[in-house]
């Protein structure tokens, strides 16, 4: 699904697992997207135990494309972190960064 962040930018995040289990967010590195954690994400095993939550960066994958240097602060990538977190009903998630 895809979430707004607060300047406007798209930003396409997936959820599997059940909600009520522990909450990981996956964030991927540079030059990737969250497809890199779509074998991980689908394990039976990883699933009856946590809820991940694994978005695109902006710029990346199906986020937003922002072409300007000032949408790409640091600020705004938190704002798309809460955004996300705040779609999806997140609290005090564990934080994965690849």
């Amino acid at each position: 699904r895809t979430v707004r962040s607060t300047d406007g930018c798209v930003i396409f995040a997936e959820a599997t697992g059940n909600p009520q289990n522990p909450q990981v967010v996956r964030i991927h590195g540079m030059t990737f997207c969250g497809a890199l954690f779509d074998k991980i994400c689908g394990l039976p095993e990883i699933l009856e135990k946590i809820y991940v939550v694994r978005y695109d960066l902006r710029g990346h994958g199906r986020s937003g494309k922002p072409e300007t240097v000032e949408s790409h602060a640091s600020e705004l990538y938190a704002n798309d972190f809460m955004a996300v977190a705040s779609e999806f009903g997140l609290h005090k998630p564990v934080l994965v960064g690849w």
